[in-house]
């Protein structure tokens, strides 16, 4: 058979030998740029290369190509189906905001929720809006939404309503979470007595405020980091107490507590050795400064620290450091180490004001905090960053 020379490019088209999902998953492997031009190379590639476009989608400002965006959505609803991980993050003072148009259809946050509503099939939802109208309007855009397969949320605490009827809550109509991380507010927490208790039976990885603690039952937990703000004693003993419910003694638990005074450090340590003595990580990271140390580590504190670790059953890695760390002389760090490893033999590694020290052949030797956070198997978002 003789072929034209038109014949030979139909021929060999790849379309003509690759099954549509061949070539998809072809499509994924290419950068975003490549995958824009193939957009605009024939229907059947558009029809094939924006769903996989669209899968991760970042929103940084309010401006008219956003909201030109969410009208495609709404135009297309396939488009919003095939969007897997959906996040409004935006940059202020990066550029300015263009005013959109304050009635329906072209109100900025009525075409949010109109395409938020199409996500059907969304797994991972992260919004940061902290100020501006958007702030006070999310909330309200949050309780009209509902996400079948909702894996990881990450919002501010402002953003959901911890009050009211339980089916009214966002966090209530998505039980398939399996990550929560909540931004602590800057207001005061509403009274326990006026909040429902909300079941996430699926979640094993928490990250937020430690008052929201009771209002929260998740009966798996693996891996929680709390953040105390101005919490007294009484408080801290209360809100440890009601975590004990959240958790296994039988699971590998990370525990990360993220404070602010000095004098909520020992408190903290001494609950947590008293009701979950079963944990396998403690880390201790105080909000301070850049630079500033997490504790002063005298002979004092690290006896006391060293009478609280003798209660742990199972305690492999211990951290007291600060958020943004600067490693401190070691002085007496090799001394310290040797106290705290006797008062808890089952401690592997050890990290003291960003000095990191693991056990070796029943020793003790030094390492990297990045080799401790490594080891400790710390999540990557709870390991530090560090200053020389």
């Amino acid at each position: 058979m003789v072929l034209t020379r038109r014949r030979y490019k139909a021929y060999m088209v790849i379309t003509r030998w690759l099954p549509n999902e061949i070539i998809s998953e072809i499509i994924q492997s290419t950068p975003k740029a490549d995958q824009a031009t193939l957009c605009r190379v024939s229907k059947l590639f558009s029809g094939l290369t924006l769903p996989i476009l669209n899968r991760e989608v970042h929103i940084l400002d309010a401006d008219y190509s956003s909201a030109a965006f969410f009208s495609g959505l709404i135009a297309n609803p396939a488009r919003a189906e095939a969007i897997r991980c959906f996040s409004v993050l935006p940059i202020l003072g990066a550029r300015k905001p263009i005013e959109v148009p304050p009635t329906p259809p072209n109100n900025f946050c009525y075409l949010l929720l109109e395409s938020m509503k199409l996500m059907r099939r969304l797994e991972h939802l992260r919004v940061l809006i902290i100020k501006g109208g958007m702030h006070t309007e999310f909330p309200r855009l949050l309780q009209l939404c509902t996400f079948p397969r909702l894996l990881t949320c990450h919002v501010a605490q402002s953003h959901l309503y911890f009050q009211g009827a339980p089916e009214g809550n966002f966090l209530t109509r998505h039980p398939t979470l399996t990550y929560l991380s909540v931004i602590p507010g800057v207001m005061p927490d509403p009274p326990p007595s006026t909040c429902h208790l909300i079941s996430l039976p699926n979640v094993e990885h928490y990250d937020g405020s430690a008052s929201l603690i009771p209002r929260i039952f998740a009966g798996g937990l693996k891996q929680a980091r709390l953040r105390w703000h101005f919490h007294g004693e009484a408080a801290i003993e209360h809100l440890i107490v009601s975590l004990i419910s959240s958790t296994n003694p039988d699971t590998l638990l990370h525990l990360s507590h993220q404070y602010n005074s000095v004098d909520q450090c020992m408190p903290i340590i001494r609950s947590v050795s008293i009701h979950m003595s079963y944990v396998r990580t403690l880390q201790m990271c105080r909000l301070g400064n850049i630079g500033e140390p997490a504790i002063s580590l005298n002979d004092t504190i690290i006896r006391e620290i060293a009478t609280y670790l003798a209660r742990f059953t199972g305690l492999a890695y211990f951290a007291i450091e600060p958020v943004f760390g600067r490693a401190e002389p070691p002085g007496g760090t090799e001394v310290s180490m040797q106290v705290l490893g006797d008062a808890c033999p089952t401690l592997e590694a050890c990290c003291l004001n960003s000095n990191a020290y693991k056990k070796v052949n029943g020793g003790w030797e030094s390492c990297t905090a990045l080799e401790f956070q490594v080891q400790a198997g710390l999540p990557q978002s709870w390991r530090q960053l560090l200053f020389a």
